[in-house]
């Protein structure tokens, strides 16, 4: 963490590194009523503890506001990791418009210091970004950030580029290449030399590939897996995003009581990352657990809020529909 040398700046700094996020937040809040002047790589941190605290607007915010400041200081190596940051959280947030202003400025910045690590998320985040439209490109520009990443010996880049193409391969049904790159993604997240913030979101990347290629087994052990270690490493995040994989699985394998009160449970948890889309997803799934269990009354006002919460609630909602 960043010094800010004051009592102020010490409480943050050790609540930061207790992983006591509320507590850094409050430090930092506190330092700039004060009046004491943050750097930028002081924001920087002070964003993180806001994304750990689950305040995804707060943190990209504080993200730019971070990269904005370091640029003013011409720190640009500490303006790269503010902008990566907030590429990488927007990026899976589905905040489009964030991500490619951070990709336009850190673009910038790459001709101003040695390859490393942010060339590869640039490439990570360019390849999300065409994938759509251009899913070859995509594609290849994966394959870049694979080969920078291992140029540049960055763990961090690497297991976000694997966990990409592992779900590249899915969509094209190679399994087996989708399997070994999922592995290989694993290990590095758990190696304790990937940024939490990338470990957490290649542990939620393994789950989707395994449940996409109809792994329920290696699904369900992940997600204890990466329960785990969020409790290990302290943070608040993914714990309740593992909650809908959970119930999900236990749709699956036929425990809908069980299935049910996860899904109410995790839909309460994370109602406060309700503009990134996350808790739809919950809804969504709480609404095809319902329609299994026979209320199409309970389904039918799941459904409605995952619309309201931008999420898709197909096949769900024409599924109901189609009994009614």
């Amino acid at each position: 963490m960043a010094a800010m040398g004051s009592e102020l700046g010490e409480h943050a700094r050790q609540a930061i590194e207790d992983r006591r996020w509320g507590d850094a937040v409050e430090g930092f809040e506190q330092a700039e009523a004060a009046g004491e002047e943050l750097t930028g790589p002081v924001v920087l941190d002070w964003g993180m503890a806001r994304y750990w605290l689950r305040d995804l607007d707060g943190a990209v915010g504080l993200l730019e506001a971070a990269a904005l400041r370091c640029r003013e200081e011409r720190a640009a190596e500490a303006e790269a990791r503010a902008l990566q940051a907030a590429i990488q959280i927007a990026s899976w947030g589905g905040r489009t418009a964030v991500v490619t202003a951070c990709a336009t400025r850190l673009r910038q910045l790459l001709d101003s210091i040695a390859e490393g690590e942010a060339h590869a998320i640039w490439q990570w985040a360019m390849a999300r970004m065409v994938m759509e439209s251009d899913f070859e490109e995509g594609a290849r520009l994966l394959d870049e950030a694979l080969a920078t990443a291992l140029r540049v010996q960055s763990s961090s880049a690497e297991a976000l580029a694997l966990m990409a193409l592992s779900q590249v391969d899915t969509v094209q049904c190679r399994v087996e290449d989708a399997l070994r790159k999922v592995d290989a993604a694993a290990a590095l997240a758990l190696s304790g030399e990937v940024d939490p913030l990338v470990a957490g979101g290649v542990l939620c990347g393994i789950i989707w590939s395994c449940r996409n290629v109809g792994d329920w087994d290696r699904a369900s052990e992940w997600t204890d897996v990466a329960s785990r270690w969020a409790d290990r490493t302290g943070v608040s995040m993914y714990p309740g995003l593992c909650a809908f994989h959970r119930c999900e699985i236990l749709r699956v394998r036929g425990d809908l009581e069980h299935a049910e009160s996860h899904a109410v449970r995790a839909c309460e948890e994370l109602a406060d990352l309700a503009p990134f889309g996350y808790v739809g997803v919950g809804y969504r799934e709480l609404g095809r657990i319902r329609l299994l269990r026979g209320d199409a009354d309970g389904a039918r006002k799941a459904f409605q809020l995952a619309v309201e919460h931008g999420v898709d609630p197909n096949p769900g909602l024409a599924l109901l529909r189609m009994r009614e």
